[in-house]
């Protein structure tokens, strides 16, 4: 006698990822057996057929198929409980039809499922980004000659859970000179913990004119510093000098300091306070 699970399958849960250009499909099925993705852009046609299923005559037994299609293979070797495919170079507001079926032991399956119906609105919203800068501030900041291994910190903290793309600081000089710029957590009295959450270390000649006056340029300069933060928790962004520089901005800035440059309106971040440290960012005090 044929066991019934040797020939048929059903399948369970099917999940879909929405991805940059498509989309990735997830089918969990009963027994393992090894699936194909039916697929296609034209609506399956609709058509009445006289049958007889379980000892029961229909007249009009309603039949959907494809007239065109092709077969996408799950991305896993085998048989399996657990079946993937990754579907992209899917249009924008494209509408394609699919359904499964498969095989067990290489053997054809007689099971297949349902229709499937899915349309493509995009890939998902990017995450937005947070610009960690003061909202106060004045016109030209404040400059002095600092000692080595001074560091300067900026707490602050954001309204919604996101993730930190770039972090923008801006001094009034680039002369070659390297720092390191990081993000951190805080403790209780928001003074900046170890260890850097993301940290880089960059060179001041990269920054570019953004604002200021011709007399006194403003250098804005581009922090490639990841990190994801936690709706209302406090962080610090942190630069840290290694040697003795010329002058160095104890300020940081907003990226919509000056009216000519956009402001971050996607976000809202809230500067807590400056901490400063004569350490290299071990021991911190208030700036």
């Amino acid at each position: 006698m044929v066991n019934f699970k040797e020939n048929h399958w059903a399948l369970l849960d099917l999940q879909a990822e929405a991805l940059v250009d498509g989309y990735k499909f997830t089918a969990t099925t009963d027994v393992p057996c090894h699936l194909f993705c039916r697929m296609s852009k034209v609506p399956p046609r609709k058509h009445v057929l006289p049958s007889a299923r379980r000892g029961i005559y229909l007249q009009g037994d309603i039949r959907f198929c494809f007239v065109v299609y092709e077969d996408n293979e799950q991305e896993e070797a085998g048989d399996t409980l657990s079946h993937t495919w990754l579907k992209s170079n899917w249009p924008v507001c494209e509408t394609r039809w699919f359904y499964f079926v498969g095989t067990q032991g290489e053997t054809p399956s007689v099971s297949e499922t349902c229709i499937f119906r899915y349309h493509f609105w995009g890939g998902p919203p990017p995450e937005p980004e947070r610009l960690a800068f003061a909202r106060f501030f004045n016109v030209y900041g404040a400059t002095t000659a600092l000692g080595r291994l001074v560091a300067l910190a900026q707490v602050f903290w954001a309204d919604t859970a996101s993730k930190i793309n770039n972090v923008f600081l801006f001094t009034k000089n680039n002369d070659s000179y390297n720092i390191v710029v990081s993000i951190r957590h805080v403790d209780e009295n928001d003074l900046p913990l170890l260890p850097d959450l993301d940290a880089i270390v960059i060179n001041l000649s990269d920054g570019v004119v953004a604002g200021g006056s011709e007399a006194y340029p403003v250098y804005k300069h581009t922090i490639p510093l990841t990190v994801n933060i936690g709706a209302m928790a406090h962080y610090a962004v942190v630069a840290r000098e290694l040697l003795y520089p010329p002058t160095f901005w104890l300020t940081f800035r907003t990226l919509g300091w000056n009216p000519d440059y956009p402001r971050d309106e996607g976000s809202k971040n809230y500067v807590v306070r400056y901490r400063r440290s004569i350490d290299g960012g071990n021991t911190w005090y208030p700036a």
